[in-house]
């Protein structure tokens, strides 16, 4: 389920909830056939507010996630603008797949996922900061081995948050891939 908000408001604009709903499915049916399903127990919300850092808060207890987006994505024209609204929205959707309460939780591979994942959705390559520059060439250098090893991952262990995956879980599935790098990629990206 989808809930759009503006400043904590509800939108009831049909437009707008069709937009970002279509968008949303694109998005989903990418990240589950890269990196595995979402959980489906939890509702979204997509909340535009002034400012520019869009940012994922989770709630376990509440079984919602509210993706804070910049409200000047809602009704631009201008072909930048939407293709960093699509890099963004596909950017925070990720991290629904595993939602944490705690952002410190988050490791270098999700974001790289994200980073790789929106960057493949957008269709252009965004110009991250260097702590996510990292994370999406440390994510790249393990696909290399393997592009659906994330998947994989995954399927053999559903239970699992992304933050909750071993360098052995990656090992079973590709032994060749190097610890050091897969000590890299399970650090803690806000740490």
């Amino acid at each position: 389920m989808i809930h759009l908000e503006k400043n904590g408001i509800p939108i009831h604009d049909c437009f707008i909830q069709s937009d970002f709903a279509s968008e949303m499915d694109k998005i989903i049916v990418l990240i589950e056939k890269r990196y595995g399903p979402l959980d489906p127990s939890y509702s979204l919300i997509l909340n535009f507010h002034p400012g520019s850092d869009p940012v994922t808060q989770p709630c376990k207890k509440n079984k919602t996630i509210k993706i804070n987006l910049p409200d000047y994505v809602l009704n631009t024209k201008d072909l930048k603008a939407i293709n960093q609204k699509k890099l963004q929205f596909a950017h925070e959707m990720v991290h629904t797949i595993s939602p944490e309460d705690d952002t410190k939780e988050l490791t270098y591979l999700e974001e790289g996922m994200a980073v790789v994942l929106s960057e493949e959705y957008a269709n252009f390559y965004s110009n991250p900061p260097d702590k996510y520059l990292n994370a999406r060439n440390l994510t790249n250098d393990l696909l290399k081995f393997d592009p659906e090893i994330i998947l994989k991952v995954r399927t053999r262990n559903p239970n699992k948050t992304i933050s909750e995956l071993s360098v052995k879980m990656f090992q079973e599935v590709v032994q060749c891939i190097p610890t050091e790098l897969l000590q890299k990629l399970l650090q803690k990206f806000n740490s």
